[in-house]
């Protein structure tokens, strides 16, 4: 998963400066495929921190 402030930096590349998906991916190092799934969402992906659920066992 990339980081929020790259999800911001694919968004400006593409809208501000007009650059493809394919040099996007190329500046920034990443895959075209990923640079084309957050350009598509239009939230920033955010990190759920899941906490370990332990059952108590059946007596």
């Amino acid at each position: 998963m990339i980081e929020m402030a790259q999800f911001y930096n694919i968004k400006f590349l593409k809208e501000v400066e007009g650059l493809s998906q394919r040099q996007i991916a190329t500046k920034l190092g990443i895959s075209r495929k990923t640079v084309s799934k957050y350009l598509s969402q239009n939230a920033a992906p955010t990190t759920v921190l899941r906490k370990r659920v332990y059952s108590l066992p059946i007596w």
